[in-house]
């Protein structure tokens, strides 16, 4: 009998069990969703990103873009570890994934587990960040 896993988190994925194959696998399809932090440089236009911000500083100019995937994480130490570090509502560790680029951050969901952890395509895993100069 093969070992089936619950899903997390249960916001995306309520009521689902899956093999560690089936985990891979849905690991692997494209993200559902993309946040795209490029939208507060793209609502700017060039006149306004030369003329300045609020406080009469030239705006920086967006000279292209970072897209970005977390899949999965491996030997992380063992919970208790983790625990301390972020705990969850149950008192148990996770996994996070913190990324920053400029001034721009963005934060994946929190996977609970022990040792390997997946960002499967429902969860908030996927960002665009603005690059500019």
């Amino acid at each position: 009998r093969i070992k089936e896993y619950k899903v997390q988190p249960q916001w995306a994925y309520p009521n689902v069990w899956m093999t560690p194959q089936e985990l891979k696998r849905e690991m692997l399809r494209q993200s559902d969703h993309w946040h795209d932090l490029r939208d507060d440089v793209l609502s700017t236009s060039n006149s306004e990103s030369l003329a300045g911000g609020p406080d009469g500083r030239a705006r920086p100019r967006q000279i292209g873009s970072l897209h970005v995937e977390v899949l999965s994480c491996h030997g992380l130490p063992r919970e208790e570890t983790v625990a301390n570090a972020i705990n969850l509502s149950d008192g148990s560790g996770g996994a996070v994934v913190y990324l920053v680029a400029g001034s721009n951050a963005f934060c994946t969901d929190i996977i609970p587990g022990i040792k390997d952890h997946f960002w499967l395509r429902k969860t908030k895993r996927a960002v665009v960040f603005p690059l500019c100069h």
